[in-house]
């Protein structure tokens, strides 16, 4: 997450190695959506 939203910002991250970009100010969606794609499903008993 990052307060820095332009476009050039969000390319100079993924050339550094970041799998993603979030910038501020948060959509609480697209948040989610995020933390869906990168953390791990809830395993069932």
């Amino acid at each position: 997450m990052t307060a820095n939203a332009f476009s050039d910002d969000r390319i100079k991250a993924f050339e550094a190695g970041m799998t993603d970009h979030l910038a501020k100010p948060i959509d609480s969606k697209t948040l989610v959506q995020m933390l869906e794609k990168y953390l791990p499903a809830k395993i069932q008993d």
